[in-house]
């Protein structure tokens, strides 16, 4: 990064946050001061944050990602275009569009249009063979989607990071970045919530010449890493043989452990020590892969050689293990490879492959193409079979929704609540998924949640894991196992609810000293359950409040006390007071009924007990929710 001084800051207005009454407290740390109702930002913590989005984004840029500058103030819209243009990057200035990132297919389908528009215009724009009404009409849709996406048309995956201004004004962008797990690097003014910003450049976001600044700065880190990028490529190039070899070397950053002889060589290909972050393998490797090429197979010479740039341009950390162990796991594969009779040899490079295509680990892959004799598509479909490939390949992802799901049987005695992740609303609706649920919530009620995910299926002979792997292939999302609970009851019932749109699940166990009416007390179980979902419920009693949330909540409560200045006794009692109240608050027992707010959980439990004629408790209770 270009020196800059806090002298450029200055001049550039980068110092002046909102009025004090427009601040955001959050933005404490980075405020300096304030002078004349304007708060003063801590311009030495602004060039510490900046140079950090600087190495950042040089380093995602050196690998080959993407950046996506967004900007749709009226003061930064022509910079960040002018800027994403220079660094060659994605840009928004319009307006951001709702699900522009998490429905980024959707969007994807807008931006085909004005690809679409732009060839029935032609090279001159004429419409040539389009009657002028029509051509008009078509003109006004293509400037309108051009506005909105044309910075963004030619992106063809999510970005790997997002610049923006005004985190505050864009706030629809950093919901969709965070949701998506996409790093944010924007300038935070003193009004705005850094919280959820990976990269926050505290700074002022209205002044043009403070926008321009930080968009030069992150725009240049861009350009820096993309001639990086393109120096080393043209390096590993002129470094590659003539012959038709295979390029090991090139691979030495993405080659698992396993097959690196030299540990040395593959601590300089994974980046660790001076200036080898995209270092090639030594002689001695260039010689053996020159001496093992003669006996690769025909098709594998052919595929490697088709993409050599492309693949040494990717860096990926490697695996490293001791020697020993690759030496044994050698062995052992070896072994495989005899006793199966498989004459192809499997190179790294093969795994490697297979390995990207599916996402399945190493070993996985190997023996798969073990199996099939080095055919990467007959491995990709004996992976498939078992639904490993995209299970594997989709666990990565994050997952923010899901569904909880229930089961209990007939009879009232017992019952099964599961918790289940996914990555969107719209498969945690899905048939398949809420069948799912219902399997594993039966699930939960046969066998527990004990090492839940190793269980036997009820019906079945396959683990709940490969049952999750196949839901994961036939639903195309990453699918998770969050939680399980089971309850049972010898005299009552066990009950629960969960609500339409299966974000939140309650199970409860009722007790009674002898038999009662139990469509009455399962009717009470739902009621309860309700109120349960409906609150902030801790425990059923005070004894069984984890001491860690009593301790927590007794320091927040004791500084409070504190701030006001009354005298020690004042305080000790203010204290007991409020966490008095508090336990009253946590506790069902003691908290008022939803239905009848002038009436508690254990009066509720007293009447019904009198009208049925049996003694009701409630002893147990479990609550999920997303």
């Amino acid at each position: 990064m270009a020196a800059i001084s806090l002298k450029q800051f200055v001049e550039a207005g980068v110092h002046f946050g909102h009025q004090t009454r427009r601040w955001n407290p959050k933005m404490e740390k980075f405020i300096y001061g304030s002078k004349h109702g304007i708060h003063i930002i801590d311009l030495r913590q602004t060039l510490h944050h900046l140079k950090k989005a600087y190495e950042y984004t040089r380093a995602i840029s050196e690998e080959g990602k993407t950046v996506l500058f967004v900007g749709t103030k009226d003061q930064a819209k022509t910079i960040i275009q002018e800027e994403a243009e220079r660094s060659g990057s994605f840009f928004i200035t319009d307006r951001w569009l709702g699900g522009l990132l998490t429905n980024f297919e959707t969007v994807r389908q807008s931006v085909a249009k004005i690809k679409q528009y732009e060839e029935m215009a032609g090279p001159d724009g004429n419409y040539e063979g389009i009657l002028k009404k029509e051509a008009l009409r078509i003109e006004r849709k293509r400037q309108k989607l051009e506005m909105s996406l044309g910075g963004v048309k030619d992106m063809r995956d999510l970005p790997s990071a997002i610049f923006l201004v005004d985190c505050k004004k864009e706030h629809i962008a950093v919901k969709e970045a965070r949701k998506l797990s996409i790093p944010i690097i924007a300038i935070v003014d003193t009004n705005c919530d850094p919280d959820g910003i990976a990269m926050p450049i505290p700074g002022n976001d209205d002044a043009p010449r403070a926008i321009r600044l930080f968009a030069n700065v992150i725009s240049t880190a861009i350009l820096e890493g993309k001639a990086i990028r393109e120096q080393r490529i043209q390096e590993l190039q002129a470094n590659q043989p003539e012959s038709d070899t295979k390029p090991e070397k090139a691979y030495a950053a993405d080659t698992p452990a396993e097959f690196v002889k030299d540990e040395k060589e593959t601590e300089k290909a994974s980046g660790k020590g001076k200036g080898a972050s995209f270092s090639v393998s030594s002689k001695k490797s260039e010689q053996k892969s020159s001496s093992t090429e003669d006996s690769k197979p025909a098709h594998e010479s052919t595929k490697t050689t088709a993409t050599p740039v492309k693949e040494e341009a990717q860096k990926v950390t490697p695996t490293t293990e001791s020697t020993t162990e690759n030496l044994s796991e050698k062995s052992e594969t070896q072994s495989e490879e005899k006793a199966m009779g498989n004459s192809t040899k499997i190179t790294a490079s093969l795994v490697k492959e297979l390995r990207e295509i599916t996402g399945v680990g190493m070993m996985e892959c190997k023996k798969a193409l073990v199996e099939t004799n080095g055919d990467i598509e007959a491995a990709k479909e004996h992976l498939r079979k078992t639904g490993q490939a995209k299970a594997l390949k989709k666990s990565s992802r994050e997952t923010k929704e899901g569904g909880i799901g229930m089961f209990i049987t007939e009879d009232k005695k017992s019952g099964g609540l599961i918790k289940l992740a996914c990555e969107t609303d719209f498969v945690a609706q899905n048939e398949t998924f809420q069948s799912l649920l219902s399997q594993l919530a039966q699930q939960a009620n046969a066998n527990g949640s004990d090492n839940f995910l190793e269980q036997t299926s009820v019906g079945g002979g396959e683990s709940i894991q490969e049952v999750l792997h196949r839901a994961v292939a036939e639903l195309g999302e990453n699918v998770q196992f969050v939680d399980a609970k089971q309850m049972s009851t010898e005299s009552g019932v066990v009950g629960g609810y969960v609500h339409t749109n299966g974000k939140v699940g309650v199970l409860l166990r009722l007790d009674t000293d002898g038999e009662g009416d139990i469509s009455a007390l399962t009717a009470l179980a739902k009621d309860i359950a309700m109120h349960i979902a409906a609150t902030q419920a801790e425990a059923v009693r005070e004894d069984e409040i984890d001491p860690a949330v009593i301790e927590k909540e007794k320091e927040i409560f004791t500084s409070q006390a504190r701030e006001s200045g009354k005298p020690d006794n004042i305080i000790e009692k203010m204290i007991e007071g409020r966490m008095k109240k508090f336990i009253k608050e946590v506790c069902v027992l003691t908290q008022p009924f939803v239905k009848n707010p002038d009436q508690t959980i254990d009066a509720l439990l007293k009447e019904k007990g009198k009208e049925l004629g049996v003694a009701i408790t409630l002893n147990a209770f479990a609550k999920f929710q997303f």
